[in-house]
């Protein structure tokens, strides 16, 4: 393919070919990347700047002979834990540092970390555009951005800079972070507080009932001995269960209705308290294997510590045992169903015979997805725990079967819509999704008219800048160009670069991506030569930035010589 591409384009695409492989040329002076130190920022207290991202303080210096080119940021995650408050459900819903003194900071990046579920995935990689003179050192920043959480979250990842050619690489030592950049940890007694605020209400209905019970000349259950587990043991039309419908009428029992957490309360306490107990140890692991934590967060390891040696006293005050961790998966049960409504009986068939021959990736899939499956069981149906693991298992779905995850994302959505309104970022998200997938399945214009609803929605609620607004606007030019419309997606994918190179930067890859795709659509809108033109210039820029062997790289390197071929034919066709 090179020599072709040679061939074709004489000087041009000679000089291409030249300048791409420089990066490869041997007999070049070694630079030597040393990182110096790696440090937390602490939140400005005059800003209230608790709620911003972690930013990572990185000081470099080149020890070696020859500059040395910062290509390209590694996050590993090794672990990752959701660390929500510790305020109980109630058994009823309402009615319907130090581095670099002296050393201005020379770049800010961002990378957006994952949800704690899919830490264990692929490395976060973001390009660098650093040049570090021979002797000298430099210093920049890393924001550690998250989409939307109600949860704190705390990490444990290393990163890798990666320099020069042959992928050669520094590496940090482990890092504990937390996002947002605060700490809240429950002392024993609040946590019995809680616990004895849920036994309270449970009582109050139980009571309620009882009374309800009585006016029909009916017996009241026997709480003690076999009470009641579910909705159907109990008679209908129960104002203390079912509610009244008035949630302004405060005087009034059945304001509000039971949920799940009403028929089981000792499984709930103990569901609440090892919860607690699994977070706090998670935490704890975290920061004995980090080398650099956040102040607040050494500062609350006493407090967690001194709370985990007292949660076994407290499970015997509430008379409820720990949960035993046997090291097994889960039993066929309530999750497993779960599990296969979201997923597929099939996949999950085909899951489940894959992990039980040996496969470890299917047996560590299928662990996860119970995981998943269990949130869904255990957790209120309205949660933002269980809607978004609901999410997760229909988006992993989506790898194998579109047509079964665009059906569940759909009763997903009308969920959302239901619970947290059609403005939250989350049915926000389905819609993007679901209109991808519209695309994806053959219908580019049904694509088009869903994304463009879908880019007002989020320039109203998100704003014009937010990554959601832009990634829609990109979804909507590429269908606009697949339903036969590449004229406009140039224009659309034309403004995009700018606003990505304008927020992003001109070397974050998604700024690359947009323009790999408006030269693409400049090719197919009939303009040729401009679509060359401007894949020279990229695969230029890819190289300097990302590397030869980067996928965006390879893939602009070849959709140019895809081009380049057309222009031979083309010029064939006029002989």
């Amino acid at each position: 393919m090179l020599t072709t591409i040679v061939g074709l384009t004489g000087g041009v695409g000679a000089a291409l070919i030249a300048a791409w492989a420089t990066t490869r040329g041997p007999g070049r002076r070694k630079s030597r990347v040393k990182l110096v130190d790696v440090a937390l920022q602490r939140p400005d207290p005059a800003k209230d700047a608790k709620d911003d991202p972690p930013v990572l303080d990185v000081m470099v210096r080149n020890t070696g002979g020859q500059p040395a080119v910062l290509k390209r940021l590694v996050v590993h995650v090794h672990q990752a834990v959701r660390f929500g408050d510790t305020t109980m459900r109630m058994p009823y819903d309402a009615g319907p540092g130090h581095v670099g003194k002296g050393l201005d900071a020379s770049a800010t990046y961002e990378v957006e970390l994952p949800d704690p579920e899919h830490a264990a995935d692929a490395p976060i990689i973001a390009p660098l555009s650093q040049v570090v003179a021979p002797g000298e050192a430099d210093r920049f920043l890393i924001r550690l951005a998250r989409p939307f959480v109600l949860d704190l979250v705390a990490y444990l990842l290393h990163l890798e800079i990666l320099y020069d050619e042959k992928g050669r690489k520094v590496r940090s030592d482990p890092l504990a972070v937390v996002y947002p950049q605060r700490i809240v940890i429950a002392s024993i007694e609040e946590i019995r507080r809680e616990i004895r605020g849920f036994q309270r209400s449970v009582a109050e209905i139980r009571q309620a009932i009882d009374r309800e019970m009585a006016a029909r000349s009916r017996s009241a259950p026997d709480w003690l001995t076999a009470p009641p587990r579910h909705r159907d043991d109990l008679p209908r039309g129960l104002v203390s269960v079912e509610g009244n419908g008035n949630i302004f009428d405060s005087g009034t029992d059945g304001v509000y209705i039971v949920n799940e957490h009403f028929w089981n309360p000792e499984q709930t306490i103990r569901r609440y308290l090892d919860d607690i107990a699994q977070r706090y140890r998670t935490v704890v692991g975290i920061c004995t294997s980090a080398s650099v934590l956040p102040k607040f967060l050494s500062k609350a390891l006493p407090r967690i510590n001194a709370t985990l040696s007292q949660l076994p006293a407290l499970y015997a005050d509430v008379h409820v045992s720990p949960k035993r961790d046997t090291g097994q998966a889960p039993a066929p049960g309530g999750s497993i169903d779960v599990l296969e409504r979201l997923i597929g009986s099939e996949a999950l068939q085909n899951l489940r015979a894959r992990a039980d021959a040996g496969d470890q990736k299917a047996a560590g899939e299928l662990r996860a997805a119970m995981g998943q499956a269990d949130k869904i069981e255990r957790l209120d149906a309205g949660s933002p725990e269980s809607l978004a693991a609901r999410e997760t298992l229909i988006l992993w779905r989506a790898n194998w079967d579109v047509p079964g995850a665009a059906e569940a994302l759909t009763e997903l959505l009308r969920d959302q819509v239901r619970i947290v309104g059609p403005d939250h970022p989350a049915p926000l998200r389905s819609r993007h999704y679901l209109a991808k997938w519209e695309g994806e399945q053959g219908h580019a214009a049904g694509a088009v008219a869903a994304f463009a609803e879908i880019v007002q929605d989020c320039a109203r609620v998100l704003g014009p800048d937010d990554s959601a607004t832009l990634d829609s606007r990109s979804e909507l030019a590429r269908w606009q160009a697949a339903a036969g419309s590449p004229a406009e997606a140039v224009e659309a994918f034309a403004a995009l670069v700018a606003d990505r190179t304008r927020l992003q930067g001109s070397d974050h890859l998604r700024t690359f991506h947009a323009r790999h795709n408006l030269a693409q659509c400049l090719g197919k809108a009939g303009r040729v030569a401009e679509a060359v033109e401007a894949f020279i210039q990229l695969v230029g820029d890819l190289n300097l930035v990302l590397g030869p062997d980067h996928p965006q790289t390879i893939a602009s390197l070849r959709a140019l010589a895809e081009w380049l071929e057309q222009t031979r034919r083309d010029s064939a066709d006029d002989e």
